[in-house]
């Protein structure tokens, strides 16, 4: 049963970036939690531990198990991580065929069973992903996008301190486009300490802290051995959800269906918005570079000839 002063988020997937989430959301006392996974026997384990851990913090959050789909009713948010993660030498276009089935048919379970959830995809490849799940449920676009700049944004903040000796709370900046190689990290948008990147870093440290950005989820694939980072992403996902459920409208470089923003329209792409109650309020539309602006457009090239993969 669950407390009735809390929200309801359902999170599909119950493996590490999943239970990242749940955890995050049930210790902080921010929701009621249902964990779904194909492997009932799992999800009940994670329930029983996260339930005990929030226990502990001396959170009201309960967290139980799906025994079907039918169990979303009622979801505030449903986070979906279901699917295949990544090998090394794997990349994250090489899992479209596995996880976009999945997502498809997720994508029908929550149309049925939840048609006011707001949904936040996690599983890769994200953009597209994303696309399928906005297609299929036929939702507006401000209830379905994909949470990865999140991540790569706080990638790029966690090399940018490093290199400048600085906390990361000084970095300002946004990570934009695919979340692939392709991510579009633009220069004008980066400070160190309220100085622009160009002033304080130079120009090899720039390329160098972008690429390091860009490879920073093979880093941790290649580390492991088996597996990817979950800490990271499981914690965005977390983010947005604190965010719609205490509709503080915080900015997260987010993919979302463009429509006509950044002169784009009919792509998923990461670009900075705010999020709150009612999923995407605002779309921020930055003033770009020539460069940037022409990289994202790329992207936005790169992502249709991929949707003909589909």
């Amino acid at each position: 049963m669950f407390n009735a002063d809390l929200e309801k988020v359902s999170v599909i997937g119950t493996g590490n970036v999943g239970s990242t989430c749940a955890f995050l959301l049930a210790v902080n006392s921010l929701a009621n939690i249902m964990l779904f996974d194909k492997f009932e026997n799992i999800a009940e384990a994670k329930a029983l531990d996260i339930g005990q851990s929030s226990v502990a913090t001396d959170s009201s959050s309960i967290v139980s198990v799906g025994k079907s789909m039918v169990d979303l009713k009622d979801s505030k948010v449903v986070v979906i991580t279901a699917g295949i993660s990544r090998k090394p030498g794997m990349s994250r276009q090489d899992l479209i065929k596995t996880n976009g089935a999945i997502a498809k048919e997720l994508a029908a379970d929550i149309k049925e069973n939840a048609p006011q959830a707001i949904v936040i995809v996690v599983s890769n490849p994200l953009d597209l992903l994303t696309w399928i799940v906005l297609k299929e449920t036929g939702f507006e676009r401000r209830k379905v996008f994909g949470m990865a700049g999140v991540v790569d944004n706080s990638r790029f903040k966690f090399f940018t301190a490093k290199k400048a000796g600085k906390s990361a709370r000084k970095i300002k900046s946004h990570v934009l486009g695919m979340h692939s190689d392709e991510m579009v990290i633009p220069t004008e948008h980066i400070f160190v300490d309220d100085e622009a990147a160009s002033v304080a870093l130079s120009e090899s440290e720039i390329k160098e802290l972008k690429e390091s950005t860009k490879n920073g989820g093979a880093q941790i694939v290649k580390l492991l051995g088996n597996g990817s980072a979950y800490y990271m992403p499981g914690t965005g996902a977390y983010l947005m959800c604190k965010s719609i459920i205490e509709d503080s409208r915080a900015v997260f470089d987010t993919c979302v269906n463009l429509d006509g923003e950044y002169g784009l329209k009919d792509v998923c792409l990461g670009v900075p918005v705010k999020i709150g109650d009612k999923g995407i309020e605002e779309i921020i539309e930055l003033d770009l570079s020539p460069d940037s602006d022409n990289k994202l457009k790329e992207n936005a090239k790169l992502f249709s000839e991929q949707l003909k993969l589909l």
